[in-house]
């Protein structure tokens, strides 16, 4: 395993106080010799990792290295081949309603309004002034009456935040979520998945291709090479985090030569 700590450029402006975290509520994680086949094609191979509750882990590797699999199998929306997935204890078989799914697509229904798509998978009986309550927490409190059409991308990806929280998860995953939006929403997204997890303390498990992004929101970055685990990164640096640090430009620099197959 390899640890960097990430300092603060001296240019930067200094960030306000990050507020203490909410103790964490989230999942403990574990998975043991899993494997995961199509037929005589192996995608995933032998992966052991366990994640602490409240804990944020990145999974970074190339296209086809396994990782969108891997989030399938620990939301329980897909079986390994072989291997155990452990959750809280409990041995995985099927989906967790603790456990709720981000994708790199909001999934809106566009026949209904902002508030209403919020509390689509929500427990029966969920009130309305719950997804008010969540919209507020994603900075969309004034947008419960509009339809999905009438919001930017990053907007209906704040909606689809909404959506998975107000089921207060213990288990966030997160498929390159912010994968499709512009860089400048991109990072506004980053500062605001990073203020509600500290505030939450779910556990969270980022997919995502963007290493910048890994270094900026995880504990642990995961190296994820042809379906096995091939390097561990553990970052040591207090939050929040510098949009742009020397430290953080190595530590992505070091990653990335894993990932091309360039270390020395």
């Amino acid at each position: 395993m390899t640890a960097l700590a990430l300092g603060r450029a001296a240019e930067d402006r200094v960030a306000p106080p990050a507020a203490p975290p909410a103790p964490p509520h989230g999942s403990a994680l574990r998975l043991a010799g899993v494997v995961k086949s199509f037929g005589s094609t192996v995608i995933l191979d032998d992966i052991a990792l366990d994640v602490a509750p409240g804990e944020f882990l990145a999974i970074v590797g190339r296209s086809g290295s396994g990782k969108s699999t891997l989030l399938r199998l620990i939301a329980g929306l897909d079986r390994p081949s072989a291997g155990r997935i452990e959750l809280d204890g409990r041995r995985l078989d099927g989906s967790v309603a603790a456990t709720r799914m981000m994708f790199q697509e909001a999934r809106l229904l566009p026949w209904r309004r902002i508030g209403q798509n919020v509390l689509v998978g929500a427990p029966p009986g969920t009130p309305q002034a719950a997804a008010q309550a969540v919209l507020h927490q994603v900075g969309l409190a004034d947008r419960a009456t509009a339809w999905p059409a009438e919001l930017s991308g990053g907007q209906r990806q704040r909606v689809a935040l909404a959506r998975a929280l107000i089921s207060r998860p213990r288990l966030m995953l997160l498929d390159e979520p912010l994968g499709a939006l512009d860089a400048l929403t991109r990072l506004d997204m980053q500062d605001l998945i990073a203020r509600i997890w500290r505030s939450e303390g779910f556990s969270a498990i980022l997919v995502t291709h963007d290493v910048a992004e890994a270094v900026r929101l995880a504990d642990r970055v995961v190296v994820l090479e042809n379906g096995r685990i091939a390097e561990t990164w553990r970052i040591a640096a207090p939050r929040p985090r510098p949009r742009t640090d020397a430290a953080a430009a190595a530590l992505e620099a070091a990653i990335l030569a894993r990932l091309l197959g360039r270390e020395g």
